[in-house]
């Protein structure tokens, strides 16, 4: 700790410097204090928002799941109307889920819940890349007749 004390004056009497000592100390001790009650709905508020991460994580990698069953199957045309809706909306979820980490990348850059958010942006890195390859496939390959040929051929294997 940095010593500020003031050199020792004559003009002022060791009285005047522990009344003003005294006075500093009083000031100190009347500041507002963080109280309990206060750390605690704060300790509450990053619960909260863990638990948050965490269902947000096992629900991206549950649809995750699901979607990735959806790859390597040949469609009827309806069904490509509404696995492309399907792409559609995860494409506008990855989007508001990356706005999202950027909200909360303060915390992580502050220290706190870092292997939350750490989990939750790599759920959302694969669930983006999946959803690419998806798109990839049912949205641009598709009218590329080597692909459609080579992937009846695989349908038959």
């Amino acid at each position: 700790m940095q010593n500020t004390c003031p050199p020792h004056n004559q003009n002022h009497s060791h009285g005047d410097i522990f009344h003003k000592i005294s006075s500093d100390v009083v000031s100190f001790n009347h500041k507002p204090k963080t109280d309990n009650q206060q750390v605690d709905k704060f300790l509450d508020i990053i619960n909260d928002i863990r638990k948050d991460l965490k269902e947000r994580t096992d629900a991206i990698e549950n649809i995750y799941i699901q979607i990735e069953n959806l790859t390597w199957h040949a469609y009827s045309d309806s069904e490509l109307v509404s696995l492309r809706e399907l792409i559609k909306l995860c494409h506008t979820s990855v989007k508001e889920n990356n706005n999202f980490i950027q909200s909360i990348n303060v915390l992580s850059n502050n220290g706190l819940l870092p292997i939350e958010i750490s989990n939750f942006r790599e759920a959302i890195d694969d669930f983006a890349e999946l959803v690419e390859d998806i798109d990839s496939t049912y949205n641009r390959l598709i009218n590329d007749s080597d692909f459609v040929q080579i992937t009846k051929h695989l349908e038959k294997l």
